[in-house]
């Protein structure tokens, strides 16, 4: 079952349980709360970010990784 709607304006909570498509942009004017994993395939940050775990910053050539249990910026062999 699908529901089309044009020009909604939602003012409480909404549950959803499935699944929710959204065919072009979505502006979240508050917090967006995710839970589990989340793929994305373009990701702008304007001010903070923070991770709780290692993180791989991936280029052209080399890698480096925030290695946390260290609190080093770790970078790949003959980068």
């Amino acid at each position: 079952m699908f529901l089309v709607f044009q020009d909604v304006d939602v003012n409480a909570n909404v549950d959803i349980s499935l699944q929710l498509n959204v065919g072009t942009n979505a502006i979240v004017g508050g917090n967006l709360d995710v839970d589990g994993q989340t793929d994305l395939d373009l990701l702008n940050v304007s001010e903070n970010a923070t991770f709780f775990a290692d993180v791989t910053f991936t280029g052209a050539n080399y890698d480096m990784v925030w290695d946390t249990s260290d609190s080093a910026l770790e970078f790949a062999d003959n980068a």
